[in-house]
């Protein structure tokens, strides 16, 4: 199940929620630069929304992004534009989005734009990912080892979700905890190695090669074995 992050106002929240209760996406929403960026870390986020519209224009919103994508870890967030009706082209070809609507928005079109970034996102595996024996299914959040079906906890799913989206990249155990458990977690980052060691145990990765330790770090997911 895929999350979204939207920044708007409260009174034009409806616009989006018919859409995401129809595809059966998680959502959270925020009015202003702190409230998005809390919301972006509080959970694994796939898709930013910025409704330029409701916020102080273009310029406004590009700075919300920026903000956004200098947080480690979501330089590489698809985001999408909600525009004024009427812009310019000069007003269109701004570089702070990866698709955009224009104003009033049509729930059909939404949904299509939305699942054609997070299919952009998903990159070459597609819905799915496989490391050796075990795969992943990023769609219906499921994961096989020859075959049969891994148990993994909700916030297992979310860290094996995270690195696996994010291959061959490191991360500090710090960053994982404030992208998976959120930034107002008050538990320490020992969580985020309990997680790992129950992870590699469930798919079989005692050696920790799919699941790698970064010395000095903290963990990367890698995409191929060696």
């Amino acid at each position: 199940m895929y999350r979204v992050v939207v920044a708007t106002i409260p009174a034009r929240q409806a616009y989006f929620l018919r859409a995401f209760v129809e595809r059966g996406y998680r959502w959270a929403f925020g009015a202003d630069d702190a409230a998005v960026a809390d919301e972006v870390l509080r959970s694994a986020t796939d898709l930013l929304v910025v409704d330029a519209v409701a916020l102080e224009g273009a310029a406004a919103a590009g700075e919300l992004v920026t903000g956004v994508k200098r947080m480690n870890g979501f330089e590489g967030l698809p985001v999408l534009a909600i525009l004024p009706e009427g812009m310019t082209r000069t007003g269109l070809s701004g570089d702070w989005w990866d698709d955009f609507l224009l104003d009033p928005l049509r729930a059909g079109e939404l949904i299509a734009r939305i699942e054609l970034l997070l299919a952009r996102r998903r990159g070459a595996f597609g819905d799915q990912l496989s490391v050796g024996p075990v795969m992943i299914d990023f769609e219906k959040y499921e994961v096989t080892r020859s075959g049969r079906r891994v148990s993994l906890t909700y916030k297992e799913h979310e860290l094996l979700r995270f690195l696996a989206s994010n291959p061959d990249k490191p991360f500090t155990r710090e960053v994982l905890l404030d992208r998976v458990w959120g930034a107002d977690y008050i538990g320490g980052v020992r969580t985020v190695d309990v997680h790992v060691r129950r992870l590699r145990a469930k798919i079989g990765d005692l050696r920790g090669r799919t699941i790698e330790t970064v010395r000095g770090i903290g963990y990367r997911f890698r995409k191929a074995l060696d």
